[in-house]
């Protein structure tokens, strides 16, 4: 079983490299913007849509990545080299939040089971109670 350790990234100053900026998507600037999206995720794009687009660094690789956010619909996508990875966006916590939950055990040794989850910087982990523990092995100083 995996060990998690909470992580508090609100303290964190540096935002992600933005590629696409808020964006109220119109008949005018929908080509625009679906060049900004990953390719597996253009057809998910509307005339309406309230989104943003960010570089980020997988946890995993050193590959650059991007992660869109549907704000009108709390939806997010991140890209992955197998296909985006879907799930609801909660701005509050600034995470997205797949439908795969998965059993872990914190540095404690308490057995936690929360929904895989990813932060506003691409980090993968989950979410249990209001809290988003990243595994022990990817944290980042």
């Amino acid at each position: 079983m995996k060990e998690y350790q909470f992580i508090d990234y609100s303290c964190i100053e540096e935002e992600p490299e933005t590629c696409l900026d808020y964006t109220i998507v119109t008949f005018n600037n929908i080509a625009r913007v679906k060049k900004a999206v990953p390719p597996d995720q253009r057809d998910h794009v509307r005339e309406d849509d309230e989104i943003a687009v960010y570089s980020v660094k997988g946890s995993d690789d050193e590959n650059k990545r991007r992660l869109t956010i549907w704000f009108n619909r709390e939806i997010a996508a991140i890209e992955t080299p197998s296909g985006s990875i879907w799930g609801d966006w909660d701005e509050e916590e600034e995470l997205m939040l797949t439908e795969d939950f998965e059993t872990a055990q914190d540095s404690e040794g308490s057995t936690l089971l929360g929904r895989v989850s990813y932060n506003i910087y691409g980090i993968c982990g989950i979410y249990v109670s209001g809290r988003f523990y990243t595994p022990v092995e990817e944290v980042q100083p």
